[in-house]
């Protein structure tokens, strides 16, 4: 009855600010939120679930969709997709020939994956083993134009050349000079 009679009491008085009730703020604040923490939580997973990297497959595709049928064919190709809370990432057996960045991770319970099979090798190399890359320069010095980078490190034979700077043309035996503009 006290409580009945308290209420008829505030009527046709108006509350101060600061006697305002905070439940029907902080529901209306929490119901303005939900969308925007759902969306956040939606906008991380959307890549969500497991997709196939093969380099090897000649039906790979960096456009994806990153299925066994049509894998995509560089690890970063399919972080770009497809990253965040609960994706995996199977890398089939291959050499990958690439940087890898991985930009985002999982959070507790739900896990970023790159899951690698036997014989999947990220090898931060160029290729350039072709005698089509290469053209002669003089004598038993040779030219790779494709090369548009400051190489850092040549392997050839398996054995690191010496980098070099100077004449071109007189480089020492196993060594190597990247000229801008030029190439290797």
């Amino acid at each position: 009855m006290r409580a009945a009679a308290s209420a008829e009491g505030q009527r046709g008085r108006r509350r101060r600010p600061s006697e305002l009730d905070t439940f029907g703020w902080r529901v209306a604040t929490s119901l303005i939120a939900i969308p925007w923490v759902l969306l956040g939580f939606l906008g991380g997973s959307a890549g969500a679930g497991t997709f196939v990297v093969d380099g090897s497959s000649p039906s790979c595709s960096d456009a994806g969709p990153g299925s066994a049928a049509v894998p995509y064919c560089t690890i970063s190709a399919a972080i770009s997709a497809h990253q965040g809370p609960g994706t995996t990432l199977q890398v089939q057996p291959a050499v990958y020939r690439e940087q890898v960045v991985v930009p985002s991770s999982g959070v507790d319970g739900s896990p970023f994956v790159l899951q690698g099979s036997g014989g999947a090798v990220i090898e931060g190399a160029d290729d350039f083993s072709s005698d089509t890359l290469w053209t002669p320069a003089s004598g038993d010095v040779y030219l790779a134009p494709r090369v548009t980078w400051a190489v850092q490190q040549v392997f050839a034979d398996g054995q690191r050349l010496t980098p070099m700077t100077g004449d071109v043309t007189a480089l020492p035996a196993r060594s190597f000079s990247y000229v801008a503009g030029t190439g290797l």
